[in-house]
C-alpha cells in the first residue's frame, strides 16, 4: 500500500469486529505506511453519513488532492459505498 489510507469504524459493529480494523492499523502503523483511523463510539456497521462526510472532506483535505469522479464516495442515508 502506496497511498494513504483511511479506516473508518464503528465501536458497536457487530457484523465486522472492530478488532479487524485494528488489526488493519497495527499492521499499516509496523511497515511505517501512511493511513488515519478513525472510531465511531456510538455506532454500528453503518456509520452516519454527516460524521463520514466531514472526515473524509478533511483527509482529503490533509491529502489536498481529489478522487477522480469514477473513485468519488457515494453516501446515503444507510450506507457508503464505491463506484
Amino acid at each position: 500500500m502506496a497511498r494513504p489510507t483511511l479506516i473508518l469504524h464503528g465501536e458497536e459493529d457487530f457484523l465486522v469486529s472492530v478488532q479487524q480494523a485494528n488489526l488493519l492499523s497495527e499492521s499499516l502503523e509496523a511497515a511505517k505506511k501512511p493511513y488515519r483511523f478513525v472510531r465511531y463510539p456510538n455506532s454500528g456497521h453503518y456509520l452516519p453519513s454527516e460524521d463520514v462526510r466531514r472526515t473524509v472532506t478533511a483527509f482529503q483535505r490533509s491529502l489536498r488532492i481529489s478522487l477522480p469522479c469514477s473513485r468519488q464516495l457515494i453516501f446515503s442515508d444507510k450506507l457508503i459505498r464505491h463506484l
